[in-house]
């Protein structure tokens, strides 16, 4: 797996920094969320996850249905 932005901050670890290392994800996959649901942030927007999927438990599992919904960010 490929570093994060906030490995970027070095010992800089000041609040500014850490912040405008948080607002740089573009497009980044994480292992425990759906491949088709993507982490993004910018300088306005800090809300990470703006993609679910539904999912139902059959017995033993969980059943994903539907397609992935995108929120609107405002």
């Amino acid at each position: 797996m490929r570093p994060t932005r906030l490995f970027k901050c070095g010992d800089d670890l000041v609040r500014e920094n850490v912040m405008k290392q948080a607002a740089g994800f573009h497009g980044l996959q994480l292992p425990l969320v759906l491949p088709a649901i993507t982490v993004n942030t910018g300088t306005a927007d800090y809300y990470p996850l703006q993609a679910v999927q539904l999912s139902r438990f059959k017995g033993e599992s969980w059943d994903l249905f539907g397609e992935v919904m995108h929120a609107e960010s405002s």
